[in-house]
This record gives structure tokens, C-alpha cells and sequence, in this order.
């Protein structure tokens, strides 16, 4: 009777082992599988940090292109408006010697007139 009672012992814990070595491998094939969809969400994070960093460095230097081309085109206004102004100051002292010439001749004008 008691080679009965260990047997029974014996196959009660061997199904107590097997049930838990069916929880266990239940739990391990979860494990896996979050493993794995943690590292397909990394390599998806990774590519897109990637994909962001090209675009944050082509953005950077589009910006620096568009820097560099709107300080040469601020240098141009400069010396446009510099031209301009020369140009301007030109004329006026031009109109002021025509000015005074035509003054000259005036003046010339009456003085042959009053021989």
C-alpha cells in the first residue's frame, strides 16, 4: 500500500512538473514575443532617428544657403544704395556748377551787353 501511496506521490508531482513546465514555456514564449516586438520597435526608432537627423542636417544646410545668399544680397543693396547715392550727389554738385555757370554767362552776358 505505501509503494502505491509514493506512487501516486510520484506521478502527482511529475503532472505538478509538467504543468508547470507548460506555464513556464507559456511564459517564455510571451517573453519572446515581447522581446522581439520590443526589438522591432527599436530598429523602427532607430530608423527614424536616422531618417530624422538627415533631415534636421539637410535642413541645416539649406538654412546656412539661404543665410549665405541673403548676406550677399544685403552686400549688393549696400553698395547699390552707396552707387545710388554717389550717383545722387553727383548730379546735385553737376546742377550746381551748371548753376553757377549759367550765372557766369549771365553775368558775362550783361557786362558785354552794357560796353
Amino acid at each position: 500500500m505505501e509503494n502505491k501511496l509514493t506512487n501516486h506521490n510520484h506521478v502527482g508531482k511529475l503532472e505538478e512538473l509538467e504543468e508547470s513546465k507548460s506555464v513556464l514555456l507559456i511564459q517564455l514564449d510571451a517573453a519572446t514575443q515581447r522581446e522581439e516586438n520590443l526589438r522591432e520597435e527599436a530598429r523602427n526608432l532607430e530608423r527614424s532617428m536616422a531618417l530624422l537627423q538627415h533631415e534636421l542636417k539637410e535642413a541645416s544646410r539649406k538654412a546656412e544657403v539661404e543665410l549665405d545668399s541673403k548676406k550677399i544680397m544685403e552686400t549688393n543693396m549696400q553698395d547699390l544704395k552707396r552707387k545710388l547715392e554717389e550717383e545722387q550727389n553727383k548730379r546735385t554738385r553737376e546742377l550746381s556748377n551748371n548753376h553757377q555757370t549759367n550765372e557766369k554767362i549771365s553775368s558775362l552776358e550783361k557786362q558785354v551787353i552794357n560796353l
